[in-house]
């Protein structure tokens, strides 16, 4: 067991879209793009528009993040700041 990951699908005026609730590698798993490769997975599986959060004093979070959805859109997505959190919006395919 490497970690885990909680998909939420959420239904808000009569729009829908997959958030990421919960994300979570192992220390010793993190630098060996398992997260990466997890979080990449998970978006190929759950096809659609995506809306993934971050506390906006969570930088390693923030860092990771953008990397991995720029990575898996080729740099087609959306940021957002909204109080104290970042937003990353995407369509997976």
């Amino acid at each position: 067991l490497a970690g885990f990951a909680l998909v939420s699908r959420i239904n808000k005026n009569d729009k829908s879209y997959y958030s990421m609730s919960e994300f979570l590698i192992l220390r010793k798993f993190r630098r060996n793009k398992v997260g990466q490769k997890a979080a990449q997975e998970i978006f190929r599986y759950f096809k659609g528009e995506w809306k993934v959060t971050q506390i906006l004093a969570n930088y390693p979070a923030q860092k990771f993040w953008r990397k991995v959805i720029d990575e898996y859109t080729s740099g087609q997505f959306r940021e957002q700041v909204h109080e104290r959190i970042i937003m990353q919006f995407f369509t997976s395919s």
